[in-house]
This record gives C-alpha cells, structure tokens and sequence, in this order.
C-alpha cells in the first residue's frame, strides 16, 4: 500500500512531469530523424540540423513545461494537456529538425502563453452558479436521439448502406469517403453528420460506460462501427477509442499529468516495434506522422503563405458579404496545393494556432488564443459531470480546435458548440466524483462532494 502511494505521489511530482515532457519530446526526436524525415522527404518533412535551433527548441519548451498543469484541478486543465502535448511539444520537435520562421515559431510558443494567461483570468467566474433548465438531462439526450435519428434517415434515404466496410488501407478509406460524402453530407445535413459523429454517439457511449447502462452501451458501439464503416473517418475511430480510454484510465490521469507524455513517448517507441514486428509503415504514419507531425508542419507552413497574401478577415465564413474571398477554392485545398502534402486537392487543414494568422494577421495571434480559452473555460462552468466524463466528451472536438480547425468551424461544424449545450442542459447528480475518479453510485454508498 506504501509502495502503491508513493508511485501516486511521483505522478503529481512537478519533476516527474518535466522528465516525462522531456521523454516525449526525444521520442519524437528520434521519429522524426529515423522515420518522418527519411521516407517522408517529399511531404515537406526535410531534415536539417542547426544547434542554435537545438537550443531554441528545448528553452521555450522548457519555459512552456513551467507553466503547464501538471495536475488535474478543472477541466481546462485537461484541456491544456491536449493543446501541450498535442500541438505544442511537436511544434517543438519539428522545428529543431526541419526548421521554420523564426518569428512564427516564437510567435507560437506567445500564443499558448495567452492562452494560458486567459484561463488564469478567468478562474473567479468557474464557480458561478448558473441557470439551468429542471428537466435538462431529459432535453439533452432528446436532441442527442433527434440528431442521430435524423443522421439515419439520411443515410438510408440516400441509399449508401452497400458502402459499409471497415478497412484502414488509405487507398479504400479515401475512395469511399469521398463518395459517401457526396451523397450524404450535402447541405445542411453535414453538420448533422458531423455532431453525429464527434459529439453524439461518443456522449451516448461514454454515459452509458459511466451509468453501468450495458444494453446502451452496445447499441451506441454499434453506431460507433457503423459511422466509421459508413464515412471511414480514422480520426472518429480513434476518437471513439481514445474517449473510452480516457474514461477508463482517468483515476490514474487525474493523480498526475506526467502519465500521459510518459505513455505517448512509450506509444512512439511501440510504433518502431509495430514496423519490424508486422512488416508495415502504416501505424507508424497515421499515428506518428498524421497526428503529431502533420500538424505542426502546417504551423509553418500556414505562416509561410499567409505572410504573402492578404488575412482572410473571414471572408470564407460568416464575413463573406463584406470581404472577397481572394481564392477559387477552400483555403484548406489552396494550402495543400502550396505545401504539396498528400497530392493533388488535398484539404490541408490545421488548428486555431495557425488559422488565426490566416484570418486576421498578427490580431489573430492575440485574439484566437483569448477565444480558445473562452470555450475551454465554458467546459468549466457547465461541465458538472465526473471529470472522466467531461475529459471523455471533450477531447475529439477540441482536439480538432487544436490540430485540425478553424475556429469558428470548430464552434458550429465540429460541434463545440452543440456540446457546451449538452454539458449545460446534462447536470446530473447521479455520476459524482471523489479525487478525480468517476464515482458510481452503484459501488458506493457514501455521498462524495464534487469538484468541478
């Protein structure tokens, strides 16, 4: 039992999480040089050793390890850990060994300082007692049924059921996604397609998990396989898979912070096992380059092209009546065409990091960050559910706000918003939490007092 405290106790260790951070970063290190940089030459992943960038690199990200959370406290705390780990420790990595603007890679490091800045200030308003409605639970999993019960209806009225299958060979997953788009998510139906799939049958799914609901449980896997092998979006598989793992492994999460780099780095190294133990490059590439490479190339490269062509002052959204939209196609198939990246029309998207340079200049450096704080510190005040739960629910839209959206895409496309309503209307009391780890009435008898 000492034994077991003492290990609980290194996980919330300040010095644990610093060597932890330190442990991903040169797991990436070594992707990158024997990996990312040699097969992937022709995607924009060169490799260029310079030491001052070296040291560049490793002094901002210690300075950002600093003020980091290293612990759980709030929800935004979480949320913090995805934007460092996810974005800000591979934008690190990448730099050293690839390079990039100078200015912008600072300029980047500013941006998660803000960010940063913006929650601390707005810490006093966490606590405020808002209105809600008596009956919310009931509301919210209601608009959680009509959303997928429309999703449904579309799906057979658009008669692509044939195109079920389930393969992550990039080839087929390309080809039928796009077809089944087509067909499917045309107009406002895509919105619904897309809250289906990265709000609503997640949220079903982990409720069921936390509530011990098994038959539930069953049905809402089942419309987890059945979006994936419909729409073949790998990120709303591994979305699914990491929610339920987050749950599942949030009483250690929640000790200490420090798990989650160590486990990452350690994931890293499995994925060199994966290449001489299954003889494919292809779990190396969508776990190592898609996820944490990719998007910190595109950092870059968002920059290199937006410091030569006008902001776009949102002129692609909800400003189109007054501003020009200055391209013949998305902005996110002009950036693939500039970078080369996957070929031909690729739709190379990137987080608020970048996109808020692309949409108002340097402004946007400021802004965008104060913005993300915003959502992140709403998750605070209306997410009363387990932290597990919320940590759960949370992390496929806002890990697209960090890696892979716009921000007001992110809001209303990518379905933010939709679940800031759903933690505001679902403030149960039969899910509570003692220490971080969900509690389940069914297992205790005691009344714990929550902390979010």
């Amino acid at each position: 039992m000492k034994i077991k405290t003492n290990c609980v106790d290194l996980l919330s260790s300040p010095i644990v999480w610093f060597g932890g951070c330190v442990f991903f970063r040169l797991s990436l290190d070594l992707s990158y040089v024997v990996f990312v940089s040699t097969d992937l030459w022709g995607d924009g992943f060169p490799y260029s050793m310079d030491w001052f960038r070296l040291a560049e690199s490793w002094v901002l990200l210690g300075c950002l390890i600093a003020i980091s959370p290293h612990k759980f406290e709030k929800a935004s705390d979480f949320l913090t850990l995805l934007l460092f780990v996810l974005c800000i420790i591979p934008i690190t990595s990448y730099y050293c060994w690839a390079g990039g603007a100078r200015i912008w890679f600072w300029a980047l490091g500013f941006q998660f300082l803000l960010f940063c800045s913006a929650l601390a200030m707005m810490r006093s308003y966490w606590h405020k007692k808002i209105w809600r409605p008596h009956r919310g639970p009931l509301y919210a999993y209601v608009l959680i049924l009509v959303i997928l019960g429309l999703c449904l209806f579309r799906i057979l009225q658009a008669g692509v059921l044939d195109q079920l299958a389930f393969s992550l060979e990039p080839e087929l997953i390309y080809s039928r996604r796009a077809f089944v788009s087509s067909q499917v998510e045309v107009g406002v139906w895509g919105y619904l397609v897309s809250w289906a799939t990265k709000v609503c049958v997640i949220y079903l799914l982990i409720d069921a998990v936390v509530r011990r609901k098994w038959l539930r449980m069953l049905l809402a896997g089942a419309g987890c396989l059945m979006l994936f092998g419909l729409f073949a979006h790998k990120a709303f598989l591994f979305g699914v898979i990491i929610a339920g793992l987050l749950l599942l492994s949030w009483p250690i999460i929640a000790k200490g912070f420090s798990v989650v780099p160590i486990g990452l780095g350690l994931l890293m190294l499995a994925m060199f096992a994966s290449v001489s133990i299954l003889d494919t490059y292809l779990f190396q590439s969508i776990f190592t380059r898609r996820l944490f490479f990719v998007p910190a190339h595109l950092d870059f490269v968002y920059y290199e092209f937006f410091s030569n062509h006008s902001p776009l002052m949102f002129s692609n959204g909800f400003l189109r009546h007054f501003f020009e939209y200055p391209f013949d196609k998305p902005y996110p198939n002009v950036i693939g065409d500039f970078t080369g990246i996957g070929g031909k029309d690729t739709a190379a998207n990137n987080g608020f990091l970048a996109t808020g340079y692309m949409q108002l200049g340097w402004l946007g450096v400021i802004l965008y960050p104060f913005a993300a704080a915003i959502l992140v510190g709403l998750v605070n005040l209306f997410g009363r559910r387990s932290p597990g739960f919320v940590a759960a629910v949370c992390f496929y839209p806002f890990a697209a706000l960090f890696t892979s959206s716009d921000l007001p895409t992110a809001i209303l496309t990518h379905g933010i918003g939709l679940l800031l309503l759903l933690l505001w209307l679902d403030c149960s009391n039969s899910v509570r939490e003692h220490g971080g780890e969900p509690h389940f009435p069914a297992l205790h008898n005691q009344g714990v007092k929550q902390k979010i």
